[in-house]
């Protein structure tokens, strides 16, 4: 049995209006799934329609910012947050300007563009910088889970050991300060370990 392309649906929720693409073989699916995408009660959505220009996207499941524009939709800032209507924008000081559209991303501008561009940037080295340190300071470990690039706001990461139930942490504080824990049931195990790598 051959089974059905899924197609696309809007699924747009009742409180704030807010509405996502998904792809589903029937309405009633959509609506179940628009609702888990907007967190919400199956109840509580608006509307449920077909969206037949966006079937063309089922196969990677993402929407290009252009897309939604010239479908009627809005789109939000990747930067400043500004709701972007149309094909202009306006600036802080009221001038006119073209917004950009980048696969799934969208801008006021190029000074919105580029302030993102520069902030994840800026986010990369510190996290590479932060990778560095903990690798140096404690190179014994092996290091899991890191949430140490964009979008990120704070270093940190996991790590495990030989003998690790759970393992542990570390993060990096606002001055700078690497704040190393382990979890109490491996207290032990890691003092033993550590020793044991301390050996020379």
């Amino acid at each position: 049995m051959t089974t059905k392309p899924a197609k696309a649906y809007a699924v747009t929720e009742r409180s704030e209006a807010m509405t996502v693409i998904v792809f589903a073989n029937s309405g009633i699916a959509a609506r179940r799934q628009g609702a888990n995408e907007h967190d919400t009660d199956f109840k509580c959505i608006e509307s449920c329609r077909r969206a037949p220009w966006a079937d063309q996207y089922q196969s990677t499941g993402k929407i290009p910012a252009k897309a939604w524009i010239d479908n009627g939709y809005s789109q939000t800032c990747d930067y400043c947050e500004t709701v972007i209507y149309g094909d202009t924008t306006e600036d802080e000081d009221g001038n006119e300007q073209e917004p950009i559209f980048e696969d799934i991303h969208a801008y006021c501008g190029s000074g919105c563009k580029e302030a993102r561009e520069q902030d994840i940037a800026q986010r990369k080295a510190s996290g590479d910088a932060f990778l560095a340190r903990i690798k140096a300071e404690r190179p014994f470990l092996t290091f899991i889970n890191l949430r140490c690039d964009y979008p990120w706001i704070y270093n940190s990461a996991e790590y495990t050991f030989e003998g690790a139930k759970v393992g542990g942490g570390v993060s990096e504080d606002k001055d700078g300060k690497l704040c190393w824990h382990v979890a109490a049931v491996d207290e032990e195990a890691y003092a033993a370990f550590v020793s044991r790598a301390a050996r020379p």
